[in-house]
């Protein structure tokens, strides 16, 4: 044999072992059971609170929830083979190991299977871009300046107006659906939150490197190779969904809002632009188990395998049947698990690419999004889905042609954008707006309400699917089935609670059963009692209650927290469930207290990225009213004034000065509100180019 011959069987080589066993034949583990404690050290209380949807309480944690066998790691790391990754739910170990270290492998008893997926190469001198097709088609600087609150009852979303639009993602927003209470897994190749402007309110709680195995998913020294850098794909992913700079006034096109801003965020880095291996399906998997561990609701995964570098062979058509892929094996898992898994459909739709989806895209259980443009065309390098696959892939449409989004090149740059991997978090966002108004959903039904309000829904294809999603229509038809509630507005004084929240009403316009709808109020004291006030009736499309309440000015004080569920009489579903705190008018030197959500693992204190004014400047009194109410201002110098007066959701119900020339000095309009229903309402004092917004509670007697 001669040298050559000799270097190259013993060159190394990723291999992938499928274990038998864990040491321990299958079964469901219970409180008690010696391995129970293994099982779930690294489950948390909302991972096991989110699989008790799907799962009887009997098999909630099983043996596929323990590590690989610690033993079996020892004995193959004593063929000299290294481990660079694990899967506890497959029970594989990808290996890098040489032809005598393979022959050893192979003759251990619990090996099941060796899988040598490519040579191993210490470095790679050629560089494949993992974005193929993936076009920056414009991009804009901000200024440095930090932007404001957005514009008093604008609806908009800055740069990212009219694909929300286009996506129905602002429908939800006006009622105050924006993702709360929704924990969102991003699996990608890095991510540029911390520095970013359009990251600054997003609240992103955990992230994890499956390359390098540290905290950091942001650049690392090693990247330099990569085409780019590692980050810039999942920034252009993540603020698409979670992004939450809002308008400036003097700046409104240069702001951006994601379509599920109130939701909260785990990242996990797996995708290595160095190479395209096999190995980083691994990464894939193993930051899939990290994220349904940690508890998300749903992944979103703008990544797909189907070619690698040589001598690493693609997947046949025959392995993407959605059962096959380890990658796609792992999506049907985590769904089964509770989790949402949105996958890109993929890039490869043109004549003379790989054509179909790629894994996981491919998996049954994933919801596969196919790019459309602004025409509602599919865009042509959208992966098609197999005609004999079953079940029909791609599931859902969304926009993925001209998608703005924040930029990679600079902390104040945004960049617009396409591919599959855009339609992938819009629709991501989509799904995060319906579990955030009914989070009992489980994932199938999820995708079944996204598909049967699809634009295609009595004719699917494969480039399309069932067709383009929207979150308004969403809405509507997941309404034919329970009440849908938005956040509840609340304002309260000594005698009475006075709450207003919008409802939607059906796909073909049969308005939910609201009569079959009450509230109860749970007031949650610092000492821990719980007084519960029951409510009236809603008796329209925007629920209105106004409670009589008996509570000593003790504990209605500045701080005090409480929470307030809206129940469905008939069933007793809990329909909502917002934490709220009592905070003083910064305008109000009177004892009117208001009640503002506070910041829990999904509840954010800060409504302005809903284009829900705050009550800023605007000094109103008395406030609540029953009657009418003075709004003062003071003019320093003559200007011309506005003062409109809104309803709940947005629509002008009053002008009380209309941009009239004010002399300076002290005013004190009145706005009477006899006639109009009880509620909330906000007024909006335009002096001269300054605006003031605040809101007002109508409450009669």
């Amino acid at each position: 044999m001669s040298a050559a011959q000799l270097c190259a069987q013993n060159a190394a080589r990723y291999v992938r072992l499928h274990l038998r066993d864990k040491g321990v034949a299958y079964r469901a583990l219970q409180t008690g059971d010696p391995l129970y404690a293994a099982a779930t050290i690294h489950l948390t209380p909302r991972a096991l609170a989110r699989r008790a949807k799907v799962l009887a309480n009997d098999v909630l944690v099983t043996t596929d929830d323990l590590p690989v066998h610690a033993q079996y790691l020892d004995a193959i790391r004593s063929t000299g083979a290294s481990v660079v990754q694990t899967s506890r739910w497959l029970n594989t170990v990808m290996v890098v190991a040489d032809s005598i270290q393979i022959e050893a492998l192979s003759g251990l008893s619990f090996v099941r299977l060796v899988d040598v997926v490519r040579a191993h190469r210490q470095q790679e001198t050629s560089v494949i871009s993992k974005t193929t097709n993936l076009e920056l088609i414009q991009s804009v600087a901000t200024p440095p300046t930090m932007a404001e609150p957005i514009e008093c009852f604008d609806g908009r979303h800055g740069l990212a107006e009219f694909q929300n639009q286009f996506m129905g993602i602002d429908e939800a927003h006006r009622i105050g659906i924006a993702g709360e209470g929704v924990l969102i897994g991003v699996i990608d190749a890095g991510f540029d939150w911390r520095t970013h402007i359009a990251f600054h309110k997003t609240r992103v709680l955990d992230e994890f490197d499956f390359i390098y195995n540290n905290s950091n998913t942001a650049n690392e020294p090693e990247d330099s190779l990569a085409n780019g850098s590692q980050e810039d794909h999942g920034t252009l992913v993540l603020s698409l969904i979670g992004a939450t700079r809002e308008n400036d006034r003097h700046e409104l096109g240069k702001s951006l809002v994601g379509g599920a801003p109130k939701s909260s965020f785990m990242l996990a880095k797996t995708e290595d632009l160095r190479f395209e291996r096999h190995v980083e399906e691994d990464n894939f998997i193993a930051g899939l188990e990290w994220l349904e561990a940690k508890g998300v609701d749903i992944t979103n995964t703008s990544l797909g395998y189907t070619t690698f570098d040589a001598p690493e062979r693609r997947h046949s058509y025959e392995e993407l049947n959605g059962r096959t892929i380890p990658a796609s094996i792992a999506i049907n898992r985590a769904t089964a698990l509770g989790v949402i898994c949105v996958v890109a459909a993929g890039n490869d739709g043109r004549v003379g690419d790989f054509m179909y989806l790629g894994a996981p895209g491919d998996a049954d259980s994933s919801i596969a999004a196919a790019a459309v443009d602004s025409n509602d065309q599919v865009a042509g390098f959208s992966s098609r889905g197999m005609p004999s696959h079953t079940p029909l892939k791609p599931d859902v449409a969304a926009f993925g042609v001209g998608n703005w989004a924040a930029s990679p090149n600079g902390p104040e740059e945004f960049v617009k954008a396409q591919g599959t991997s855009f339609a992938a978090p819009m629709t991501t966002s989509v799904a995060a707006l319906v579990l955030s108004a009914a989070p009992e959903l489980r994932p199938w039904e999820v995708r079944g309400i996204l598909q049967r309000s699809a634009t295609h829904s009595d004719d699917p294809d494969t480039a399309v699917g069932y067709g383009t999603i929207h979150a308004g229509r969403a809405l509507r038809e997941l309404a034919r089935t329970r009440t849908v509630v938005g956040v509840p507005k609340v304002a309260l004084d000594f005698r009475c609670v006075a709450i207003t929240a919008h409802t939607i009403r059906a796909l073909d316009g049969i308005a939910p059963v609201l009569l079959d709808t009450h509230i109860v109020l749970r007031w949650l004291f610092g000492d821990g009692d719980v007084l519960e006030v029951g409510g009236q009736q809603p008796t329209d499309g925007i629920a209105r209650w106004t409670i009589p309440i008996s509570i000593p000015e003790t504990r209605l004080r500045e701080g005090a927290a409480f929470a307030i569920e809206i129940v469905d009489a008939r069933t007793r579903t809990v329909l909502r469930r917002d934490s709220f705190a009592l905070t003083r008018r910064p305008f109000d030197t009177h004892s009117t207290l208001c009640a503002r959500p506070f910041l829990a693992i999904h509840q954010s204190a800060d409504h302005s990225i809903l284009g829900i004014p705050e009550p800023i400047n605007v000094e109103a009194y008395p406030n609540p009213f029953a009657s009418f109410t003075r709004v003062s201002f003071e003019l320093d110098s003559e200007a011309n004034v506005s003062l409109d007066i809104f309803n709940s959701i947005g629509e002008k119900v009053a002008t009380v000065i209309d941009n009239e020339r004010i002399p300076p000095g002290c005013h004190v309009p009145i706005f009477d509100a006899r006639g109009l229903p009880n509620g909330a309402y906000y007024a909006r004092l335009r002096i001269g180019d300054e605006l003031r917004t605040g809101e007002l509670m109508f409450i009669p007697h």
